[in-house]
This record gives structure tokens, sequence and C-alpha cells, in this order.
């Protein structure tokens, strides 16, 4: 009998400890989708940059017409300045494409490993809820054993010290 109570004991840590090692993988996957949520702040940023690039050469071609006498040579210079936005905007497409690909893949693989790591803990909360019962019960008799015993000896304590009630303690051995 105590062998059996130590071995359910035993096995109710060991259930506790995998749980707060999953539990512990969940706060990994929090830290990834903090990952994502920077990426997308990252994403934000390019685009702050293109529009600040954009900008700057609407300003930098507005300049040249004011300043420019010679129509030949002001068409070279919108030719050219038009020809760069084009080049900008088609490296930030390009790379907004490919980094919302991998942000979006990033997060089908959270959201399937998301729902591996519900269901196993799922399973193990199960699965702890039936080692603390057993390991409150005793096998052979089904009575409560000396670890419900124990438990509801502190519980009564704790009570008694709340609300300074008289406590008594009476074991019968069968």
């Amino acid at each position: 009998l105590v062998n059996h109570l130590h071995a359910q004991t035993t096995k109710l840590t060991e259930t506790e400890r995998f749980l707060s090692e999953v539990r512990s993988a969940l706060d990994g996957l929090e830290g990834l989708v903090g990952a994502l949520s920077k990426d997308l702040s990252a994403g934000r940023s390019a685009t702050i940059g293109l529009h600040s690039d954009v900008r700057a050469t609407v300003g930098a071609l507005e300049d040249n017409v004011a300043a420019s006498d010679d129509l030949a040579d002001l068409k070279e210079k919108v030719r050219h300045g038009i020809q760069a936005l084009g080049s900008r905007v088609s490296r930030f497409g390009e790379s907004e494409a490919a980094r919302l690909d991998q942000a979006e893949q990033r997060n089908a693989e959270l959201k399937a490993q998301l729902s591996t790591m519900e269901s196993q803990v799922e399973t193990l909360e199960s699965a702890l809820a039936q080692q603390r019962t057993l390991a409150l019960k005793d096998a052979s008799t089904e009575g409560h054993s000396r670890g419900a015993l124990a438990a509801r000896v502190d519980e009564e304590v704790a009570r008694h010290n709340r609300e300074d009630a008289p406590l008594s303690y009476a074991i019968w051995d069968i």
C-alpha cells in the first residue's frame, strides 16, 4: 500500500513537472508570436522608408523643374527620377511579398504547434486530475489514503488558524 501510494505520488510529481514543461513551451510560443509582431513593425518601417524616399525624389524633381531652363535636360532628370522611384517601389514590393509569405508560413506553423500543445495540455491536465484522485484513494479499499488524510488535516489546520476555532483530531485504524 505504501509502495502504491509512493508510486502514485511519484507519477503525480512527474506529471506536474511535465505539465510545467509544456507551459514553458507555450510561453516560448508566446515569444514567437512577439517575433511576428516585430516582423510587422519592420514592415511598417520599410513602408515609412519608401514613403520618405518617394517624397524626397518628388521634392528633388520639383526643384529640378523650378531650376531648369532646358526642356531636354529637365525631361532626362524627370525620366531618371521616375526610373529610380519605379526601381525602389519594385524592390519594396518584392521584399514585402517575401516578408509576408514568411510571416504567413511562420504563423501557420505556430498555429499548428499551439493546437498540438493545447491538446497535450488538456490530456495532461486530465491525467493529472486522475493521478490526484488515485493518490488520494487506496487502491484496494477505495477509501481515502494517508495522503488524503494529510491534505484534509492541512485544510482543517488552516481553517483553525483563520477562524481561531477549536480543532480536534482523531484517528481510527481499521
